[in-house]
């Protein structure tokens, strides 16, 4: 998981700061990554954030429903066959 990074220049906001710490905090207990704020970062990043089993279980759907790949934009998951 990437940390979270703060801003070093200054802010009008006084809360800033404190959120920034409050979120590095936390950082190290965050597990995963939110599926829908995926670019194209790779199935690695994809595979995290639907864990391994149901990654494994959606190459199996998309082999059986897609397999020619027809459906291949954004979070793409490769049918099997294509692997």
């Amino acid at each position: 998981m990437i940390p979270p990074r703060c801003p070093k220049r200054r802010h009008s906001s006084r809360a800033l700061p404190n959120a920034c710490a409050a979120a590095n905090q936390v950082a190290p207990y965050g597990l995963g990554v939110y599926v829908n704020n995926l670019g194209i970062e790779g199935e690695d990043r994809v595979r995290d954030a639907y864990g391994a089993d149901k990654f494994q279980r959606l190459i199996s759907l998309k082999a059986r429903f897609d397999p020619g790949n027809v459906f291949h934009l954004n979070q793409n998951i490769r049918p099997a066959a294509a692997r």
